[in-house]
């Protein structure tokens, strides 16, 4: 089981792409990232803001975007070598979920550094998995079949 905070820090870039969102809906939703990149301090994750609107590119995260008209918002997690870790596309009426995104830039973190795999619905703190077919059954075992006995089987006889 792996301890997140021993991770070393490595660079990676979160570039986001938001100019299809309302005006409330974008300003709630970077309000959230700053809140939440405090999280990914000790992962050295810079993020870049691509927009076109005026009032964000005083952001000192923001670049002027060069696409022309993307209708859809983007989030890119890179790593260090710019290798494409994790991409999603959003719809203009769905928001960034950035707890998700933070935790995606962590378990990436955990799998490159590590060696390790984070399971689905994985969380920092949380065990991680050794890429060995043992530890894989070890998880499974305990971590997913965890049913009291008596819904399996009555006097030691399968149901």
């Amino acid at each position: 089981m792996s301890s997140d905070n021993t991770l070393s820090k490595q660079l990676y870039r979160l570039e986001l792409r938001l100019d299809c969102y309302s005006s409330e809906l974008l300003d709630s939703m970077l309000d959230q990232l700053k809140e939440r990149a405090k999280q990914l301090e000790y992962l050295a994750v810079s993020t870049v803001l691509y927009t076109r609107n005026k009032r964000l590119l005083i952001q000192d995260f923001a670049e002027y975007d060069v696409a022309d008209g993307i209708p859809y918002a983007s989030v890119t997690l890179t790593n260090s070598q710019g290798v494409v870790q994790y991409a999603s596309y959003y719809s203009d009426f769905m928001p960034v979920n950035f707890d998700a995104v933070i935790r995606m830039a962590q378990a990436i973190a955990v799998v490159e550094q590590k060696g390790e795999l984070c399971p689905a619905n994985w969380h920092p703190g949380k065990r991680t998995v050794r890429a060995d077919s043992w530890d894989v059954a070890d998880y499974i075992l305990k971590e997913l079949l965890v049913l009291p006995l008596s819904e399996h089987c009555q006097d030691n006889t399968p149901k």
